[in-house]
């Protein structure tokens, strides 16, 4: 049986205090992960949390790319502000009625939801379902729930974005290649087997500008030079996409 109700979410990032509501049920894989991971680290994907402080201000656009069940557009709302505007791209039906529903709770008048995927095109694609929303896709495999045929959207239909943060399960190099290369700053999920199931890998992901990575603690990124790989043990890493000059912008001082 579900349990069906709220949850105030609390965060500590940067020195700065934020607060927001999401809905909660206990059927719901994205919410047990995203709670496990608040217990387990105080913060959801502290990475990429402390990276969004660092770079959005008050009345910027950004874009949410994959925005699920909406903790990062809750998030990436309060660091715009009401001057702000945050476009949240989710395709999945197993995911928009969740992410509607915290927008509402959180009374956001400065978020705007797309319900299509990211692609380089506007030609039809096929969305597959999965029953962890998270893992919803472009590319099929054994454990998808269904289907369904989709005109997507493409980042030069939107306005110029400071920052774009993609979690779109490998399709991050054709969002890209749909860019209108006036962001500054790209947040990317570089899960190299689902890049792999769409043709592409981190090199591909990389070349759309110098890359970096994020640190924990937002502390300073790791330039990672070109011709270096990213070899990691975990399913997936964070990696900026931006130029040397665009970071050191943000990130002023360096603590050794």
């Amino acid at each position: 049986m579900s349990t069906q109700g709220q949850n105030k979410i609390e965060l500590a990032v940067n020195g700065r205090q934020f607060s927001f509501k999401m809905t909660y049920d206990a059927d719901n894989v994205c919410d047990n992960d995203m709670l496990s991971e608040l217990r387990s680290l105080g913060i959801c994907e502290p990475e990429v949390v402390c990276a969004m402080e660092r770079i959005v201000r008050e009345g910027d656009t950004v874009m949410d790319g994959g925005a699920n069940i909406g903790f990062f557009t809750i998030y990436l709302a309060q660091l715009v502000g009401p001057k702000g505007k945050v476009f949240a791209i989710e395709p999945g039906q197993n995911n928009i009625w969740k992410l509607e529903e915290n927008v509402r709770i959180n009374g956001l008048k400065n978020v705007e939801i797309v319900r299509k995927p990211l692609w380089n095109s506007h030609e039809t694609v096929t969305l597959y379902m999965r029953h962890e929303g998270g893992r919803n896709s472009l590319w099929p495999d054994e454990g998808y729930r269904g289907n369904t045929q989709i005109e997507p959207c493409m980042i030069a239909d939107f306005p110029d974005c400071r920052l774009i943060k993609l979690d779109i399960e490998g399709s991050e190099v054709a969002a890209l290649d749909g860019g209108n290369d006036q962001c500054r700053f790209v947040i990317a999920e570089m899960n190299e087997p689902a890049l792999g199931y769409m043709g592409t890998d981190q090199g591909w992901l990389r070349s759309f500008g110098d890359t970096f990575l994020l640190q924990k603690d937002g502390s300073l990124p790791m330039y990672v030079p070109e011709k270096t790989k990213i070899v990691t043990d975990r399913h997936n890493v964070n990696i900026l996409i931006s130029t040397v000059d665009h970071v050191g912008e943000v990130w002023k001082e360096v603590r050794v």
